[in-house]
């Protein structure tokens, strides 16, 4: 797809997406999903924990809490994303230099670059100022407005924009369902970024870091 041809429009996710993943930033989210597990368990989180890894090195985060809770799926990403909302990550999140540049490239080449994410308004407002990025959004979609699993996120974004035409837009996130499988549902072209391994199931560019997408943007 070319994408510098058809896009006017592009909005990025936040978690993961505008800052990389570390095992640092990994252990701060599974803190907070073992106290989840704690929660639901009425045990410590050290055998939270113990129970979540068993179960967790033959299967995802979200099927590992399915199993261990007896709880559907969209639950079990709820909690995934209140643990993200949730973790003390600030420490962790500091400008790049690179990322402010490609952004600000991005918004003097297109018509809009907004946000969409999971978020509470507050924790995303937050996150970006810590990154650096909060002069870099024309629009900010957080997760108490609209719910990106359901699609209504990707709608209100839609809405927000005399021209609606899916092929305008350009979605940049890091997740297959919430990210890809919501986004394609309207039609929104999808690159993953940050992707340690590619999935061939998936009909959309996939690239290793967020910094990649200059060569298809720009």
């Amino acid at each position: 797809m070319n994408y510098k041809e058809k896009t006017k429009r592009i909005a990025f996710d936040l978690d993961k997406t505008l800052y990389p993943n570390s095992p640092e930033v990994d252990r701060e989210i599974q803190i907070q999903i073992y106290q989840k597990i704690g929660q639901y368990l009425r045990c410590s989180i050290s055998m939270a924990e113990n129970l979540f890894l068993r179960l967790y090195e033959k299967m995802s985060g979200s099927k590992t809490l399915i199993n261990l809770l007896n709880i559907p799926k969209e639950t079990a990403r709820e909690i995934v994303q209140e643990a993200l909302e949730k973790a003390d990550l600030d420490r962790f999140l500091i400008p790049n230099d690179d990322t402010i540049v490609l952004l600000k490239e991005l918004k003097n080449r297109y018509l809009s670059v907004d946000l969409i994410t999971g978020s509470s308004k507050g924790n995303a407002l937050q996150k970006i100022s810590k990154l650096g990025l909060q002069d870099i959004f024309d629009h900010h979609i957080t997760g108490e407005e609209a719910s990106k699993s359901d699609g209504d996120a990707y709608q209100k974004w839609l809405d927000l924009y005399d021209d609606s035409d899916p092929d305008h837009f350009l979605y940049v996130g890091d997740e297959k369902s919430r990210d890809y499988q919501s986004a394609s549902k309207f039609g929104i072209p999808v690159i993953l970024v940050n992707q340690i391994e590619k999935d061939d199931q998936l009909d959309c560019l996939q690239l290793s870091s967020l910094l990649e997408i200059k060569d298809y943007l720009l």
